[in-house]
């Protein structure tokens, strides 16, 4: 979700100029996967906060899109093991690296380009004004190696981890149990992001996707997705479910008061680093307390 990668009108007559809101469900949902992921679903054709709005408040579903996808991926690939315990290990450690791959290519890789933004700009400890100047220099530096370097793996790790301990349930019960806390990662870390976009938290400057979706989300809101979310991670994990999920919120809301404090608000590469941060902490937090 880096700040480079904001919205573009799509394709078509009328579009650049907007041709005003659609249904506020359909238009949240389809502009959220037409942001975010590569899927070529018809998003809004009007770019306003109501949209940034809309499209915030339906990041758990695209989470929950990209999750099965990552599911898919690492069930297929450790399904190959077999008995073989040296085969299972080097299978399962392939399995995670592939699901990490499948997600960045999902999403284009928009989030660990704001991951390693937003580690450049923090690790340089420059006034704000600065600090947003790093930010949207598209120069890599060692900061944002070596974030990308550390998370990256512990992210794969961790859904590796978490695959290799699923049962071999036949069926699809056992198909949806296996898979259910294999999305969790995707799902509480977009749900991490959203969170980030609460009322009250003002954009990293005034143009770009900050302004679009920075302070959009009301409180009423967030409570009642992290209900949700938070019933479904222990239907899915357990208690290990309900500790990744408030280790993804309480994460989300220190590194957006961090934000806060060093770059004067939220951005685009903000959201795209909880992101990516919230994911390989919440797939270790599972692999771990599973």
């Amino acid at each position: 979700m880096s700040g480079k990668a904001g919205p573009h009108p799509p394709g078509g007559p009328g579009a650049a100029a907007g041709e005003g809101h659609g249904p506020a469900l359909a238009e949240g949902l389809g502009t959220a996967l037409n942001w975010l992921t590569v899927l070529p679903v018809p998003g809004a054709r009007t770019f306003d906060r109501v949209t940034g709005r809309r499209a915030i408040a339906a990041l758990p579903v695209v989470g929950l899109v990209v999750g099965l996808v990552q599911a898919a991926v690492l069930l297929a690939v450790t399904g190959l093991a077999g008995t073989g315990t040296a085969r299972a290990g080097l299978l399962a450690a392939l399995a995670g690296l592939l699901a990490v791959a499948a997600a960045e290519a999902l999403t284009r890789g928009m989030h660990l380009d704001g991951l390693a933004d937003v580690a450049d700009a923090l690790g340089s400890y420059a006034p704000p004004a600065r600090a947003r100047e790093i930010l949207a220099d598209p120069a890599t530096g060692p900061m944002a190696l070596g974030a990308v370097a550390l998370t990256l793996p512990l992210h794969a790790a961790g859904l590796a981890a978490l695959a290799a301990q699923q049962p071999a349930g036949g069926g699809a019960g056992g198909l949806a149990a296996a898979a259910a806390p294999l999305a969790l990662p995707a799902v509480l870390s977009r749900a991490a992001a959203m969170t980030a976009c609460r009322r009250g938290w003002p954009a990293a400057g005034a143009t770009g996707f900050g302004a679009l979706v920075a302070g959009t989300q009301p409180a009423w809101s967030l409570l009642a997705w992290w209900a949700v979310l938070a019933a479904a991670a222990y239907a899915a994990a357990g208690a290990a479910g309900l500790a990744a999920a408030g280790i993804a919120a309480a994460g989300a809301l220190a590194l957006g008061r961090h934000a806060l404090r060093r770059l004067g608000g939220v951005g685009g590469d903000v959201l795209g680093a909880i992101i990516e941060l919230s994911a390989a902490a919440v797939a270790v937090t599972l692999a771990l307390a599973a």
